[in-house]
């Protein structure tokens, strides 16, 4: 999945995160696992490619051709990154308030955390590396500064209900943006604005970026971790989404063997255990 693809997943996430937040769906245990580890995974390559490519040996022309071309793709990909874990964090915060839970906020919390380490990193690549000339060098902060305002925008869409801009890039912005949505006076004006909104964040970043991205498949495997979380009616399966609703179905296949297993643990060996006693003891949920 290319990053690109990444900002149509944060317009749906955002979109649709109502239905997750004020419905009665649980949240997959699996595919929240899934999404800690492998954004973890991605965080640490990225970590690994920008320490070298700040001390890359420039007295050997082939390596600096070959760090050159590496950069801006890289750097691309973790900007972008960062508004689908905005958003998820967000929603996921909204999911807990709601239920006066603590279970799933704080494994974005730290999903976040760490990819804000790497974005700090990122930034001083941006500013200090000699592999990208000047004009890459303003392209890709326009391209940073454009990500963080559609970010913000899209949490003013969730912000009037669940008070969610401190995950901005600026709290004062996505405040206004949530007032502006809201002044539409009729419910399918409202509705009419935001898709035409979506459009256009889609057509923001359809051009001028890096052919290939540098962890497709991690991308991929997050995005797909972040829609098993929503019930089976919240997205249509066709179109780019479907290889990840088919992931989204093997989760919850997971969930019910996972549970089936627990079970069966504690069901003694010797004849079948009382209905009255059958409980569910698994081991607790994995904390972050």
């Amino acid at each position: 999945m290319h990053a690109r693809q990444l900002v149509e997943v944060a317009a749906l996430v955002a979109s649709h995160g109502p239905v997750l937040v004020e419905g009665k769906a649980v949240i997959s245990h699996s595919a929240l696992e899934q999404y800690w580890a492998t954004s973890k995974c991605r965080c640490d390559r990225w970590l690994r490619s920008v320490k070298r490519l700040a001390s890359f040996d420039a007295a050997d022309p082939e390596l600096r051709a070959a760090s050159a071309a590496e950069v801006r793709p890289l750097l691309e990909e973790i900007f972008l990154s960062e508004m689908v874990l905005r958003v998820w964090t967000a929603i996921l915060y909204a999911y807990d308030r709601r239920r006066g839970s603590n279970d799933a906020e704080p494994v974005a919390q730290n999903v976040l955390a760490t990819h804000l380490e790497v974005r700090t990193r990122a930034l001083v690549l941006l500013v200090h590396s000699p592999l990208l000339d000047g004009e890459e060098a303003v392209l890709l902060n326009r391209m940073r500064r454009r990500m963080e305002r559609w970010t913000d925008l899209l949490l003013g869409h969730l912000h009037g209900d669940y008070n969610v801009s401190a995950l901005g890039f600026d709290a004062a912005r996505v405040i206004e943006f949530s007032s502006d949505l809201k002044r539409q006076p009729r419910a399918t004006a409202r509705r009419q604005a935001w898709g035409l909104t979506l459009a256009a964040l889609r057509l923001a970043f359809e051009r001028g970026l890096a052919e290939e991205s540098p962890n497709t498949l991690a991308n991929h495997d997050i995005a797909a971790s972040i829609l098993a979380c929503f019930p089976s009616d919240a997205f249509e399966s066709t179109g780019m989404l479907r290889k990840l609703w088919l992931v989204r179905m093997s989760h919850a296949t997971d969930d019910a063997q996972g549970m089936i297993a627990s079970l069966l643990e504690n069901v003694p060996r010797r004849g079948p255990a009382p209905a009255h006693t059958l409980r569910f003891d698994g081991p607790a949920p994995r904390r972050f």
